[in-house]
């Protein structure tokens, strides 16, 4: 049993509780047995637990565990430990208590009819609503709305109207209020701001509200301030940027859903602040942006119109073949089981002749590289699959096997027996969930019940299937990146290339190499030649930030020719290096580089820093391992100011295309957007999809966001009925 105190207790449990601190120490003093525990081997999260344990004994709101009393024990790190959810009790019924305290008189707990009305009629004339919703949860398929916060800004009124909570308190049916709300999100010359509007505006999509109105998301908009911000919790930028000291949800209410807050005043209390708070940081929001009208503007016309582009193709979903699934799942593990056999023949004979004593676990990497390492006669420094086995598995057939087993254990485990545990209820299908700013360049990452869309394997990709009388038509932007890049560095023959249809890595080696165009593109059996390949590894490897080291390693050459191979190139297109070095100097310069049109920005701080000198022969020595690291996070970010600006440009295209292509999808019966993945956009359609409509597809594919005047956009379409079975247009039309 805990000896703790109760904060409401009257001043005699106080007393009580500070007799019983007296004999904490149990042979020692309190202070002497902190002081102990503070000189043992602690974490930074372990001193400030200890801290506050510390702390919350001295001013008696806490005492020790009686049963560690009774028998005499001296007290320990581990019970300081246990003693530390105690002190996050105590302090969560205090900071709820304060904020109940300090509710401001304009946030107001609607629980009348007549007090609904009052707050509609407000709503209804009011030219910005900030909104929120209270859930049961944060799955938008199975969760409930408890509550909505709806702020009026013109009136500075924060309204909470509780609906599910459980409680003995006086609440307005569910249905009642949503339909008295529905007209309030219907105002299509009002602005609406939300935090992580997404989630708001599927829970009130499953209860049939439509947001109508222009849309500002302040989650959205700070990933635009400040891409490298470390959370996008509104209760975080309240405190950093409003100095508005606010608690997140865990801190208050712990792990429970919305509807256990049974005290509706409590619930009003910080309901209404996140309505309250979420439009003092668009304000500050604004204030910022308006000195950057070029952002504000794409802001304004492209990210923010996005969110509900998202939202209805996360709704769309995708429908998993159960059947297909399950058979193919029985022919995985049968092929599992037969190469785990075939392995272990091999390997667990040599284990015993390493570690007798011990089991062999084929999953095991420790167990693993020690056979390796004697099968092979090489001294392996891993087992990683890329690094050590690949190469391994051209001179051993045993590693090819060893490498086919582990792709099939994962599609096996991670994909085709997890995808079909996923599908919701709310409509049979698996629902993704799009990050429109999931990288720091504004590109797409995506999941789906936790699996990310956008590393899908083809094996998994056959699960995905149309929905009956349905196709899949998939469009990618050709060449994106490169393309991106002949427009932004105005290279001529880059830009030939394009102009003409020719391939731009044979384009480069034609030119690197001084020869031919038709020498360099294809072998005769239609593979690439080496210096096409050679033209895309080096071109990729500057673009993507790619270290000389790493470089050598993927050419299969010693770092000096790398680094001449790469220089040479990019010499031989001057226009082109001009861009890179010009990039890479306004990033030394500001410490962010624009992305097209200066539309937004992608901020590397440690571009503008200086390298540390280290002497020559010193760089690996223990002495400048901090500024060995320092040197490494500038050269990196440097290295990271080209490719940022052709990522970032790349994502606008595709933002704004997507958008395009919701805008034809709302026009026509039947169609969809399915998915947006890499450089691809996937449309749903009716399967008798004619050759005219194929062309909408591909217009604004092409035409959506061109690359200026000289730089055509091109565009492959894909027909599909299952993910990884693919028609040509040309077969897809003859097959019909």
């Amino acid at each position: 049993m805990n000896v703790r105190l109760n904060t409401n207790d009257n001043k005699s449990a106080l007393t009580s509780a500070i007799e019983n601190r007296k004999k904490e120490g149990v042979g020692e003093s309190i202070s002497d047995a902190f002081n102990r525990i503070y000189e043992m081997k602690n974490t930074e999260p372990d001193l400030r637990k200890i801290k506050a344990v510390q702390d919350a004994m001295n001013d008696g709101l806490i005492g020790r565990e009686q049963s560690s009393v009774e028998k005499g024990k001296k007290l320990t790190k581990a019970e300081v430990m246990r003693l530390y959810t105690q002190v996050q009790e105590v302090e969560r019924k205090r900071l709820l208590e304060k904020m109940v305290e300090e509710t401001p008189d304009n946030y107001e707990l609607v629980t009348t009819e007549d007090h609904l009305q009052s707050a509609v009629n407000t709503l209804l004339e009011s030219s910005i609503i900030v909104f929120d919703v209270e859930t049961e949860g944060t799955d938008v398929w199975h969760d409930r709305i408890v509550g909505y916060v709806m702020s009026t800004i013109d009136s500075d009124k924060h309204y909470y109207i509780p609906t599910r909570h459980k409680t003995e308190e006086s609440q307005l049916e569910h249905d009642l209020v949503t339909d008295k709300l529905r007209p309030t999100f219907e105002l299509e010359d009002t602005l609406y701001i939300a935090h992580n509007a997404k989630f708001d505006l599927h829970m009130l999509d499953r209860n049939n509200v439509e947001v109508k109105g222009r849309l500002w998301d302040t989650m959205e908009a700070m990933r635009l301030l400040n891409e490298n911000e470390d959370s996008y919790a509104l209760k975080v930028l309240a405190t950093k940027y409003l100095k508005i000291k606010s608690y997140k949800y865990g801190d208050l209410f712990g792990q429970v859903g919305f509807e256990e807050v049974s005290d509706l005043t409590t619930a009003l209390s910080y309901a209404a602040k996140d309505g309250d708070l979420t439009y003092k940081l668009y304000d500050f929001q604004m204030k910022h942006l308006s000195k950057m009208p070029s952002v504000l503007e794409y802001i304004t016309e492209v990210e923010m119109p996005l969110i509900k582009v998202i939202v209805e193709m996360e709704k769309t979903g995708f429908v998993i073949d159960e059947k297909y699934a399950e058979q193919y799942g029985k022919e995985l593990n049968e092929e599992i089981e037969q190469l785990h056999s075939e392995l272990n023949e091999v390997f667990v004979p040599l284990f015993k002749t390493i570690e007798p004593d011990k089991e062999f676990n084929v999953n095991s990497s420790t167990q693993l590289k020690k056979v390796l390492s004697k099968y092979t006669g090489k001294n392996l420094p891993n087992t990683d699959a890329k690094k050590t086995l690949k190469p391994l598995s051209k001179e051993f057939e045993i590693v090819r096997k060893l490498l086919r087993y582990k792709e099939l254990v994962k599609l096996y485990s991670t994909y085709i027996t997890t995808l079909p545990k996923k599908i919701t209820e709310y409509d049979g299908k698996l629902h993704a969930n799009f990050n429109q700013n999931g990288a720091a360049t504004g590109r797409f990452s995506s999941g789906g019940g936790g699996i990310n869309l956008q590393n899908q394997p083809d094996g998994a990709r056959a699960l995905f299937v149309a929905p009956e009388g349905k196709i899949l038509v998939g469009a990618d932007f050709k060449a994106q990146e490169i393309r991106c890049v002949a427009y932004l560095s105005e290279e001529p023959s880059l830009i030939h290339a394009f102009e003409v249809g020719q391939d731009p890595y044979a384009t480069m080696a034609s030119n690197f190499y001084n020869r031919p165009y038709e020498e360099v593109y294809k072998n005769e059996d239609g593979s690439d030649t080496k210096e096409r390949k050679e033209m895309k590894v080096v071109w990729l490897a500057t673009l993507y930030g790619m270290s000389v080291p790493s470089l050598a390693e993927m050419l299969g050459v010693d770092k000096n020719k790398a680094k001449d191979f790469q220089e040479d190139l990019f010499e031989s297109m001057p226009k082109l290096k001009g861009w890179i070095d010009d990039t890479k100097n306004f990033a030394i310069k500001h410490g962010f580089v624009w992305l097209d049109n200066k539309q937004r920005k992608r901020r590397l701080p440690k571009a503008k820093e200086r390298t540390y000198h280290i002497p020559y022969g010193k760089y690996y020595d223990d002495e400048f391992k901090k500024q060995r690291l320092h040197n490494s996070e500038v050269n990196r970010s440097l290295r990271q100011a080209p490719n940022a600006v052709v990522q970032g440009s790349s994502a606008i295209q595709t933002k704004v295309t997507l958008i395009k292509m919701y805008e034809e999808c709302k026009k026509r019966e039947g169609w969809r957007l399915w998915c947006t993945v890499h450089d691809e956009l996937i449309v749903e359609v009716p399967e008798d999809i004619t050759k005219e409509e194929v062309d909408v597809i591909r217009s604004v594919m092409v035409d959506g966001y061109p690359w200026g005047e000289t730089v055509p956009n091109g565009t492959d379409l894909e027909f599909m009925y299952r993910w990884s079975e693919k028609y040509s247009e040309e077969d897809w039309f003859t097959r019909k």
